[in-house]
């Protein structure tokens, strides 16, 4: 006696297929999110680590100039002026001095001094313009050997006398500077020194002035009269406060007070020395 054979089945039932998509566009959500994160932290990782080299090389280059600060010219000339300033709101300094760069003219005025300008500056990146794209930057200017010999050299103030005359514009840079890019989302630059006669640390808000064979500080605050520094200067400290680009977008639109800007999306790097020039160290011992 011959039985009907068995009706095969063959393909899926739509509640089958309902379930295998609903199960697939699960796992592909878990792994986009997977993904996106991870493309997150490798974005947020870069932008630190370029953040920190750059902030790390500008940290290097402002050592390297104090380390050699010259202290020659004519007697009373100043050679290293730091004067506290605000650039659209926030808290920098303006450091200049005569060092003999690293980065050194060519021909008869090699390894000659030349001034140099440490400035922070709100502004285009690329073109310098007050555009939307406008952010808070380091600056190194650096003038010639020819017009520092000529026009810096000795002068009473290098701040006044020379980068604010008409012998040099800060910006645009004229054909007898050069100005660097240093390090973008600066939030905060200082440069301060540890007094021989206090063995305290300057502030941000004094005013420094080193001649030739004295060193002056000027309180910021309540106007106190300059106080020469017995014994000079022992050691000298550069220190950067960097956002991140989400906080520097931030910092644009004004989204949150500074302070809270620094403590969610910056951070400060700092530098010390104590190979300062010996005259430096003890002129006034």
């Amino acid at each position: 006696m011959n039985h009907p054979s068995p009706i095969s089945r063959s393909g899926f039932t739509l509640i089958e297929i309902l379930v295998a998509t609903t199960i697939s566009v699960v796992l592909i959500s878990i792994v986009i999110a997977l993904s996106g994160n991870v493309l997150t932290n490798s974005r947020e990782i870069m932008n630190r680590t370029v953040r920190e080299a750059d902030a790390h090389f500008a940290l290097e280059v402002v050592i390297a100039d104090l380390e050699a600060l010259v202290l020659g010219g004519r007697t009373g000339g100043e050679v290293l002026s730091i004067t506290p300033e605000q650039v659209a709101g926030v808290d920098s300094t303006w450091m200049l001095l005569l060092t003999n760069p690293i980065d050194q003219d060519s021909g008869v005025y090699q390894r000659a001094p030349r001034s140099v300008s440490y400035r922070m500056a709100h502004q285009n990146t690329i073109d310098g313009s007050l555009t939307p794209e406008a952010t808070h930057a380091l600056y190194r200017a650096v003038a010639n050997a020819a017009q520092t010999f000529e026009h810096a050299t000795g002068v009473d103030n290098l701040k006044a006398d020379f980068w604010e005359s008409s012998d040099v514009t800060p910006a645009p840079p004229q054909p007898t500077e050069v100005t660097h890019f240093l390090v973008g989302n600066v939030v905060g630059f200082e440069v301060r020194f540890l007094r021989a006669d206090t063995k305290e640390w300057t502030r941000q808000d004094d005013t420094i002035s080193i001649r030739t064979g004295e060193t002056v500080v000027q309180s910021g605050t309540g106007g106190t009269p300059p106080v020469e520094v017995r014994g000079g200067l022992l050691a000298a400290e550069a220190r950067i406060t960097v956002l991140s680009p989400q906080g520097a977008k931030l910092l644009q639109i004004n989204a949150m007070p500074l302070e809270d800007l620094v403590r969610q999306h910056g951070r400060t790097y700092s530098r010390q020395t104590g190979n300062l020039p010996e005259l430096l160290r003890s002129s006034l011992l």
